[in-house]
């Protein structure tokens, strides 16, 4: 399990570079999307701040990554939380699956609804949202050597003790077979630099990931960091900040 968080500015970003370096799912990916396409994606939905779970505005961002799916005749899921086990919402969540020569899968979990904050501020996921796009429409017509689902996440941020109701709603049905690599991008805003949140709750993600992502993150200039003291604190199941991959790290399933 792996978090990708930010530290607020705005630079030239090639951060999806990362994603398309990282895993083998990509290593044959073709790059059709220019930085310059994510942060105008970026732009669109911000205009949109707040697209509170729920409000009208959320609907225009839901349908805007389905149009933008289907005009790639990518293939989705949406999801109601209308059979939800103790959870209730009129958002909804997207899967995008992508088939792979092999069964391990990378699970990139993506929320799709603002939060606001103090004053004028609020937690914006809408370069988060735009990079997911991007890495779909960056996918090979040749099969990719591992699986990946990207999931949009709506009623993911939230205040209350629920929360994440999207990841939740995600996990009632998820009975994995196969090993998952679970990614979730949680930058607020345009990143200047990204800090990797190594584990949650007990569990620390595995060496080879954090190579990985090291080396890409190196290679394409984005600058990083990774806290050291982080990763104890995660490893000791002491932390106790919420974060949107708690439900999956404290689930009693195959990990």
């Amino acid at each position: 399990m792996l978090c990708i968080m930010h530290h607020q500015g705005i630079r030239r970003v090639f951060l999806y570079l990362f994603l398309v370096t990282s895993f083998p799912v990509f290593s044959q990916a073709q790059l059709f999307t220019t930085d310059h396409d994510i942060i105008t994606d970026t732009r669109f939905m911000q205009s949109l701040i707040p697209y509170s779970e729920g409000s009208e505005n959320e609907k225009v961002i839901i349908k805007f990554i389905e149009t933008r799916l289907s005009l790639l005749g990518m293939p989705y899921r949406a999801r109601s939380f209308d059979k939800a086990v103790n959870s209730h919402s009129f958002s909804q969540i997207i899967e995008v699956d992508i088939a792979g020569e092999r069964d391990e899968t990378i699970v990139v979990c993506i929320p799709m609804n603002s939060l606001p904050l103090t004053g004028k501020d609020a937690m914006d996921p809408s370069f988060s949202i735009a990079l997911g796009l991007s890495v779909i429409l960056a996918i090979p017509v040749n099969t990719p050597a591992g699986s990946l689902k990207v999931l949009f996440l709506g009623a993911q941020l939230g205040n209350e003790p629920g929360y994440p109701l999207g990841t939740r709603l995600f996990l009632e049905t998820f009975y994995p077979e196969q090993p998952h690599v679970f990614l979730s991008l949680d930058m607020t805003g345009i990143p200047a630099d990204i800090n990797v949140q190594t584990g949650s709750h007990g569990l620390v993600s595995p060496s080879w990931i954090l190579t990985r992502v090291t080396q890409s993150f190196r290679s394409v200039g984005v600058p990083y960091q990774i806290s050291n003291t982080d990763i104890q604190v995660f490893r000791t199941g002491l932390h106790q900040a919420r974060r949107q991959s708690r439900p999956i790290s404290t689930r009693d399933m195959p990990r």
